[in-house]
């Protein structure tokens, strides 16, 4: 088991100088146990390639992490069913944060109510029947947000309940992703499953375009600022900045998130896309950095969320929602957000995901990992040069969008065509996706060779590890996936590390 972070400076310093031995040795042992188990994986080639220029800036991210300069590490996966189940996804989000702290589950979305399968951490389910909408499909007026997939109501008395599991995964952060406006019904947010719509908490009511709550105010430090000059912008004692943030001494850092108050904010309107730029160092109780975006901070950490619609004017006639992001403040490490579609393609993030990039932004990503391909590679009229153009499509989408994310590429797992024929269209998308990283200083991480290549899915069949179809993986065989990209990523950084 690899050391867990205690993100203290003493510990992060101790880390750094010891910790490479301690996550090497115990993933040697482990790689001997795997190598009896599974001889058809090639763990010797396990490597991010491209890894010092492709993830240089993501790895950045983690030593501020670890220093206590920076509080969370945005990663963002992207993908379609290998990914929407979250076996493969989960399993590097549960590594990454017992490595490096947990901020939360982050992104989710009520893929029950939406009727299609769900990561099985998350629970929602709503007294109303809900339209719902996946990016792989044109017809319907439904726009595709960050999740990939839309829901929406008609019914204004809904109420919408999304549960995670896990003390770790309890969040006092609430950031939603909804339509907002006058033709939207005004949404109630609570966790208490008793509460009225009478009763509810004015300090976590959205109504239509406005707010009234209790609002946390955090500033982001820059250069040459201190908490002297900080508190007098605020108003605020240097005494009780230090105290909100567990500060002893007086030092803090450019890129540092302080908590400075919690206000009484009554009737507050968002902050629109054209203003957001002039408070970018203010992250507060509810902003947005888009018409879709709303903020609610919670008395106490809780599992589970209640949304409740509620009209008041004639225009609102519907509700939508994109997803939700859940989050604990209180705590720093990685936030891990996944986005899978069952049956996407890259063409489908392209051109049918019209919100996806603008909502993307709001994420903040360090990291954005793409394991698209299966779909394209399933196809026998498989176009090569189609596939490559759909990826330099998206890549230069995000590239625009997040222009500081690190974006690391996945190559798709072996399966069989047609559940029967070797399939050498994922040997022709694993060409195009390693030489498209490494001419555009990306990073890639090309599990075909790792799992064993060619028809090597009969040997994850015969041992338990993939399922039926010869296409998609079990929960075992998702897992020992996350497992060998965890290991590729660290053992990355312990790279990037030794370099400087």
């Amino acid at each position: 088991m690899l050391i867990k972070s205690t993100h203290c400076v003493l510990f992060a310093l101790i880390f750094l100088a010891l910790g490479s031995s301690f996550r090497l040795n115990a993933q040697a042992d482990d790689a001997s146990i795997r190598n009896e188990k599974y001889p058809f994986l090639r763990q010797d080639i396990n490597v991010i390639d491209n890894n010092l220029e492709g993830l240089k800036h993501f790895y950045r991210q983690l030593d501020l992490l670890l220093s206590g300069k920076k509080r969370t590490v945005n990663i963002v996966h992207i993908g379609d069913s290998h990914i929407q189940a979250d076996w493969f996804s989960g399993k590097v989000r549960k590594e990454l944060q017992e490595e490096f702290g947990s901020a939360g589950r982050g992104l989710v979305f009520p893929y029950r109510v939406a009727k299609t399968n769900s990561p099985p951490d998350i629970n929602s389910s709503s007294n109303v029947q809900w339209s719902s909408k996946r990016n792989i499909h044109r017809s319907g007026n439904m726009p595709i947000g960050i999740s990939g997939i839309t829901i929406q109501t008609r019914s204004s008395d809904f109420v919408l309940k999304l549960g995670v599991q896990g003390n770790e995964n309890k969040f006092n952060k609430i950031t939603l992703f909804t339509e907002k406006g006058p033709l939207s019904y005004n949404l109630n947010v609570s966790s208490n499953p008793d509460q009225s719509k009478e009763d509810l908490n004015p300090s976590i009511s959205l109504q239509g375009n406005e707010l009234s709550h209790e609002q946390a105010i955090y500033h982001e430090v820059i250069a040459g600022e201190s908490l002297a000059s900080i508190a007098e912008t605020y108003r605020v004692s240097i005494a009780s900045v230090k105290e909100l943030n567990h500060i002893e001494g007086s030092t803090i850092y450019a890129g540092q998130k302080l908590l400075i108050k919690r206000t009484k904010i009554l009737n507050h309107t968002p902050i629109s896309s054209s203003q957001y730029q002039d408070y970018s160092s203010v992250a507060t109780g509810f902003h947005s950095s888009s018409q879709f975006v709303s903020t609610v901070y919670l008395p106490e950490a809780v599992n589970t969320v209640f949304l409740r619609g509620d009209k008041n004017m004639d225009s609102q006639n519907e509700a939508t929602i994109y997803g939700i992001v859940l989050e604990n403040y209180e705590h720093s490490g990685i936030l891990y957000h996944m986005v899978g579609v069952n049956g996407a393609q890259f063409i489908h993030y392209n051109n049918s995901s019209e919100l996806f990039l603008e909502q993307l932004q709001v994420l903040r990503p360090d990291l954005i990992i793409i394991s698209l391909g299966a779909n394209e590679t399933a196809n026998k009229w498989f176009n090569g040069d189609h596939f490559f153009k759909q990826l330099d499509t998206f890549i230069h989408s995000l590239e625009q969008n997040t222009p500081h994310a690190s974006i690391l590429l996945t190559t798709p797992a072996d399966a069989l065509l047609s559940r029967q024929y070797p399939n050498e269209n994922i040997t022709k998308a694993r060409d195009i996706i390693i030489d498209y990283a490494i001419r555009n200083g990306l990073a890639a991480w090309n599990f075909y060779d790792v799992m064993g290549g060619l028809e090597s899915i009969r040997n994850w069949y015969n041992t338990g590890l993939a399922q039926r179809d010869h296409l998609h993986l079990t929960k075992a065989g998702y897992e020992l996936q996350g497992t060998l990209l965890f290991e590729a990523i660290i053992n990355g950084y312990g790279s990037y590390r030794a370099e400087r």
